[in-house]
């Protein structure tokens, strides 16, 4: 018998048959789970950040450019060069990011981060116009 994936198998079950199927498959995770795997998550992430840092070989910034090549094209005409040294980041991306951070560091310090409404209609008709 092939093998069904789950969605597409359960239109061919009974209505009991398939709700079994779909709670084992997707079942719910225990109340520790989550907080457990952002934890490792987070220690994975900072080894990671460590071993880039202080491993030997290239320069910091060549590490850098190597792990930005997947998200910019990193063309030399496009690059800033403070120092004399070439960027990870074309400029393009680097106002992009830089303006995705400051954003968000802007909304947690005026403790506007989860806000779900709508600016003020004057905002509003400003960004329009």
């Amino acid at each position: 018998m092939p093998r069904y994936s789950p969605l597409t198998f359960a239109h061919y079950l009974p209505a009991a048959e398939a709700n079994k199927r779909k709670e084992k498959v997707f079942g719910e995770c225990k109340p520790l789970a989550l907080p457990l795997m952002t934890a490792l998550l987070g220690v994975l992430y900072l080894g990671m950040l460590v071993a880039l840092v202080f491993l030997p070989g290239a320069s910091l910034l060549d590490r850098l450019r190597w792990l930005d090549s997947g998200i910019c094209a990193q063309l030399l005409t496009h690059s800033f060069y403070p120092g004399g040294e070439r960027l990870p980041l074309c400029a393009r991306n680097t106002g992009i990011y830089l303006g995705f951070m400051v954003t968000l560091l802007t909304l947690y310090a005026t403790r506007r981060g989860r806000v779900q409404q709508l600016p003020p209609w004057p905002i509003i008709i400003l960004l329009i116009g």
